[in-house]
């Protein structure tokens, strides 16, 4: 029996104890004293401890990583969602273990690379766990673009002139290698981004607080850091254009997929999306309906 990754539910008396193998298969369920814990644990081969933060995790997280087991402490939010069953010690144990391989904590097996996504507050976890922010400037743009169309800011009119540049660099820079991306970047855009950021600081201290210009050039200096990432990094794109659009269509259809107005327009709704999924030509489908198209071999299940 060797133990990969444990989960400890720690309490004031009893703690309750839950290993996993590498396979994931559970091979520990045990419940421990409080004098038995340091025992236990001192003679099980080093493995990856997960532990909700509370009042003792610092301490038994000292503990744990003096007999040289990997120790990683969670925030309960981010354990509560692998609770498979009533809450009880032997089940908050067993949702610690999952957590802790689930989320791939920063460590020696967990990804540390950058995600590049809007303000989602999904994301805020990833972040949390060690993983690398880099900001949109697409989002931040079409605050300022808003105010522009909606209201004629000139505020938004003249920093609209100041993402043009940066946009301009991009498609520049589009078709080069990551290292060439990156110093054209840092000899062109990382002037203007920096001309960007006092010109905004200089007229968030003009604008009162709660309106609309304010919010909008806050969203851009709470997060200038991660907006301008990509300078240094030819790896990474100045925005998520590409994936909002790969999700387009199901982030316009998650709300009207949910109601079909009559069981028949569900029933017409399943077949569209199926021959949809399925590469079926749907126009000959509607036209010959009682000989419809043959589907290939490679994909022979409809999605409803």
């Amino acid at each position: 029996m060797k133990i990969s990754t444990v989960g400890i539910d720690l309490a004031k008396n009893v703690f309750q104890v839950h290993g996993i193998d590498e396979h994931g298969k559970a091979v520990l369920r045990k419940r421990l004293r409080r004098n038995q814990v340091a025992e236990f644990f001192v003679n099980l081969p080093p493995c990856l401890i997960g532990m909700e933060t509370c009042g003792s995790a610092h301490h038994w997280a000292r503990k744990l990583e003096g007999m040289a087991h990997t120790v990683r402490l969670m925030a309960p939010q981010h354990v509560k969602r692998y609770v498979k069953t009533n809450k009880n010690d032997a089940a908050d144990a067993e949702a610690i273990c999952e957590a802790v391989v689930r989320l791939r904590l920063p460590g020696e097996h967990g990804w540390r690379g950058t995600l590049v996504c809007d303000d989602f507050s999904g994301c805020k976890a990833c972040f949390e766990l060690g993983v690398t922010k880099a900001g949109c400037l697409a989002h931040a743009r079409r605050k300022l673009h808003e105010l522009w169309v909606n209201h004629g800011s000139p505020i938004g009119e003249q920093e609209l002139k100041f993402f043009g540049e940066l946009c301009a660099v991009e498609r520049e820079v589009a078709e080069l290698m990551p290292d060439e991306r990156r110093r054209i970047r840092q000899e062109k855009s990382r002037k203007v981004a920096d001309a960007l950021q006092q010109w905004l600081a200089g007229q968030r201290q003009r604008v009162p607080e709660g309106s609309a210009t304010a919010r909008a050039i806050d969203y851009s200096l709470k997060r200038w850091q991660a907006l301008t990432r990509y300078i240094d990094d030819g790896d990474l794109p100045a925005d998520n254009n590409w994936v909002e659009n790969q999700i387009q269509s199901i982030a316009i259809g998650r709300s009207n997929w949910l109601f079909a107005g009559s069981l028949r327009a569900g029933q017409r709704a399943a077949v569209s999306r199926s021959a949809d999924a399925s590469s079926l030509n749907l126009d000959l489908f509607i036209a010959s309906p009682c000989a419809p198209p043959r589907v290939p071999e490679s994909n022979r299940t409809l999605y409803f």
